[in-house]
C-alpha cells in the first residue's frame, strides 16, 4: 500500500520498431499495476500495430499521450511503416524527407555501400538526439509525473529512451528507471562519443532494470554502468489454465513430432540456423513437422530457403497471432526450440516452460539464468546448426528424459517467473524509491 495515500504519477516510455518481448512486458506492466496506488500515463510513439497489440481502448484507466519521435531504425517490424504518420497527422517535407533517406538506407544491397550506410546511419542517430529530446521534453513538461520507467528494447537501444530521463528530470521527474530488455551491444564508433553518452544519460538514470544477471554483467562490462544501480527482477508471464489444460503431453500419441519457434523473423533469431538443423534432421532421417510463429522483414527469405532445402512439405509459417491464438498453437507443439544468437531473458521461454513444453535454445543473453542445462532445458552455443540438430534429436528420442525436464522448468516457472510476482516487484521499486 501507499502510506500517503497520495497516488504516485506513473510514466512509461517505449519507442518500438516492432512487436516483441519489450511491448509484452510493458502491456503486461499498464495492464495489471495497482491503479489504487499509481497513477498511469503512457508515452508512446505512435503506430495502429502498436495500439491494437495494447489494446488501448480496453485497458484500465491509463492515460496515453502519443511523442512523434522518429529513430533512425524506423518500423522495422511493421506491416505497415506509415502508420505512425496517420495518427499524427500531416508531417512537414522535412520529416518525411528523412523518413525516406532511413527507407532508402535500410534497403542498400551493394557491399560497397555498407561502409556508407553504416556513416549514415550513425550519423542519423545524433542528429536526431536534439529533435527527439525536445519533444520528449514538451510532452513531459505538459504532463509531470513522479516516477518515469522506460523501456529500452536494448543498450543503448533507442536515442529517444536514453534520453528521455534527462527530459524528464528537466521536466520535474523525482526519479528514473531504464528497464534493459535485451544484451547490451560493445561501444563502436566513435567510441569517445559513446562512453561520454553512457556516463552522461546514466547519471539520470537512479535504477537499471534488468531481467537476468548475465544481462547486468554484460551492461555494467560494455557500457560501463555502475553495479550498484542494476536491479534484477525476472520477467514473468501469466498463463491462464485453459492453456495448460488444452496442451497435451509432449511425444504422446502416434503423430509425428512437431517443433515449434517463435519470434520476429529477423537475422537475430537465427532461423537460417534453425533451418539448416531442420534440413540436417531430414538428411539423419528423422520424422517430424516444423511450425514458425511470427512475421517479419525475412518471412521471404525463410520461405526462398525452406523450398531451397526442400523442406517445404515439413515446416509451415503461421505469421503473427495473436496471444490466444499463439498459446494455442504453443500448447499443441511437442518441442520448442530457440535458435537466437543476440537475446535477453526471451519471455517465449517462460510460456514454453510454462506450457509444460520441452525446450532446447542457444545459450545466450540470459537464457542461461533462466535454464538449466540438461535440467530443465538443452542449451547449445549459437550459430552451429549441428548441434541444434542433435539437441532436438536427443530429446524427442527420449520422451522420460523430456518429461522430467518439463516437470522441473514448470516448478521453477512457478517459483520466479510468475506475472504477480513481476508485477510486485515492480510495485515496491516504484513505491520505495518515489518517496525518497
Amino acid at each position: 500500500m501507499n502510506p500517503s495515500n497520495k497516488k504516485i504519477r506513473l510514466g512509461l516510455f517505449l519507442y518500438t520498431p516492432m512487436i516483441g518481448g519489450a511491448e509484452s512486458y510493458l502491456k503486461d506492466l499498464i495492464w495489471n499495476l495497482d491503479r489504487d496506488i499509481f497513477d498511469i500515463t503512457l508515452f508512446y510513439e505512435p503506430w495502429e500495430e502498436f495500439v491494437d497489440f495494447l489494446q488501448m481502448a480496453e485497458c484500465p484507466a491509463t492515460t496515453f499521450l502519443p511523442v512523434r519521435v522518429i529513430e533512425q531504425g524506423g518500423h522495422f517490424g511493421a506491416a505497415k511503416p506509415s502508420t505512425a504518420t496517420v495518427a499524427m497527422g500531416k508531417l512537414p517535407v522535412w520529416e518525411r524527407v528523412l523518413m525516406k533517406l532511413q527507407a532508402m538506407n535500410q534497403r542498400l544491397p551493394l557491399p560497397l555501400l555498407k561502409l556508407p550506410g553504416k556513416v549514415v546511419a550513425r550519423t542519423l542517430r545524433y542528429v536526431l538526439i536534439p529533435l527527439n529530446f525536445y519533444r520528449m521534453y514538451q510532452v513531459l513538461k505538459g504532463h509531470p509525473v513522479d516516477v518515469l520507467h522506460v523501456i529500452n528494447g536494448g543498450y543503448p537501444g533507442a536515442e529517444s529512451a536514453r534520453f528521455a530521463p534527462l527530459a524528464a528530470k528537466l521536466a520535474g521527474c523525482r526519479w528514473c528507471v531504464m528497464s534493459v530488455c535485451n544484451t547490451a551491444v560493445p561501444r563502436a564508433f566513435p567510441l569517445f562519443l559513446e562512453k561520454f553518452l553512457d556516463g552522461f544519460t546514466g547519471s539520470f538514470i537512479d535504477r537499471f532494470v534488468v531481467p537476468g544477471r548475465t544481462i547486468g554483467r554484460y551492461l555494467c562490462e560494455r557500457r560501463g554502468i555502475d553495479q550498484s544501480k542494476l536491479e534484477l527482477i525476472p520477467y514473468g508471464v501469466k498463463l491462464s489454465s485453459q492453456y495448460a489444460s488444452v496442451g497435451r503431453k509432449p511425444f504422446s500419441g502416434d503423430r509425428v513430432p512437431v517443433i515449434g519457434a517463435a519470434g520476429g523473423l529477423i537475422p537475430r533469431k537465427g532461423f537460417t540456423y534453425l533451418l539448416d538443423a531442420y534440413a540436417e534432421m531430414k538428411a539423419r532421417g528423422i520424422a517430424f513437422e516444423a511450425v514458425f510463429i511470427g512475421d517479419g522483414p525475412m518471412r521471404a527469405e525463410l520461405e526462398r530457403r525452406v523450398r531451397g532445402l526442400r523442406l517445404k512439405d515439413r515446416i509451415r509459417f503461421l505469421g503473427h497471432l495473436h496471444y490466444d491464438s499463439m498459446m494455442d498453437a504453443m500448447s499443441s507443439i511437442d518441442l520448442f526450440v530457440l535458435s537466437s544468437d543476440l537475446e535477453g531473458m526471451p519471455l517465449v521461454i517462460l510460456q514454453a516452460m510454462g506450457l509444460g513444453r520441452p525446450i532446447v535454445s542457444t545459450d545466450v543473453g540470459g537464457v542461461g539464468d533462466v535454464l538449466e542445462n540438461g535440467k530443465t532445458g538443452i542449451l547449445v552455443p549459437p550459430r552451429d546448426p549441428v548441434a541444434l540438430a542433435e539437441a532436438m534429436i536427443g530429446i524427442m528420442g527420449n520422451r522420460s528424459e523430456a518429461l522430467e525436464m518439463v516437470r522441473r522448468s514448470r516448478l521453477r516457472f512457478e517459483d520466479l517467473y510468475t506475472l504477480e510476482r513481476m508485477v510486485a516487484a515492480h510495485e515496491r521499486l516504484y513505491l520505495v524509491n518515489a518517496q525518497e
